[in-house]
């Protein structure tokens, strides 16, 4: 299975690097900034917890562990011309938006994500989406994917929009833990709220938490003095990636990232 959205610090890439990074064994999995999910449809565990703060993001999977079909003929719904991508990018601003059929919403969302400019999900301050339309020849959803995800989710997944310290509560002795937080010092619009330092320290507060219960965790972050210093207490491992958020593509250069572990 593979990710059925794009998403700005999406792990496909280093899939490698964070599967031999993994603990030799483990019960449950745990993902609480769900993004597009690589790691945990790579590993297909029996039981997963998986939460985002983003209601968008959790609408989708809800919808798509369901229903997938539902979720791809509301999509089907949706032309792909610039006029109808501002048309259907300017629904959240519409008073109804809220009460929009959540099927519907969540077609939206896999819509925008696939036809916005880069893959970008991006909201401003007020909570609305302002990525500009990209330029695609033709738009693969991967429908056969959708199905499959959705399979998989529905019969493995507890799936929850809240922060990451409601789902990890539920983690107990030889569960693992994978936080893919919003990286200090980058990109942080996926929500209205950002991801700040003091998130990055709520983090690693929860980081130890959970390592004094012998939960087993991985953290991913940028590769920054701030981060080093903050998890000095743990393994940490440096690795490059290549940043796609440039808008020249010329430009997307490789970056630096940790791998951080308890074990």
């Amino acid at each position: 299975m593979k990710p059925i959205i794009k998403w700005a610090g999406g792990k496909s890439q280093i899939l490698p690097l964070l599967i031999e990074r993994l603990p030799e064994n483990f019960n449950r999995y745990f993902e609480p900034f769900a993004g597009g999910l690589a790691l945990a449809l790579a590993l297909g565990k029996e039981e997963i917890f998986i939460s985002d703060v983003s209601s968008e993001v959790i609408n989708l999977y809800e919808c798509v562990a369901q229903n997938p079909d539902r979720v791809l003929a509301e999509l089907a719904d949706f032309a792909t011309t610039e006029k109808d991508y501002y048309r259907i990018r300017s629904m959240d601003k519409e008073p109804g938006f809220a009460n929009m059929d959540v099927f519907k919403k969540a077609a939206r969302f896999l819509y925008l994500n696939k036809n916005g400019y880069n893959g970008l999900w991006r909201v401003n301050k007020d909570g609305f989406n302002n990525v500009p339309r990209g330029r695609y020849s033709c738009i693969h959803y991967g429908v056969e994917n959708v199905r499959e995800v959705g399979r998989y989710l529905g019969a493995h997944a507890h799936i929850e929009k809240c922060s990451f310290e409601q789902t990890t509560i539920h983690a107990r002795e030889n569960d693992f833990v994978y936080f893919d937080p919003p990286y200090h010092n980058t990109f942080t619009n996926y929500n209205a709220q950002g991801f700040n330092e003091e998130m990055q320290r709520r983090l690693k507060a929860e980081v130890d938490r959970l390592t004094q219960l012998n939960v087993k965790v991985m953290l991913s972050n940028n590769d920054d003095i701030f981060i080093r210093e903050l998890y000095a207490d743990y393994n940490i491992v440096g690795i490059n990636a290549k940043r796609y958020l440039n808008s020249d593509g010329n430009n997307r250069t490789d970056g630096r990232e940790v791998i951080v572990t308890n074990y």
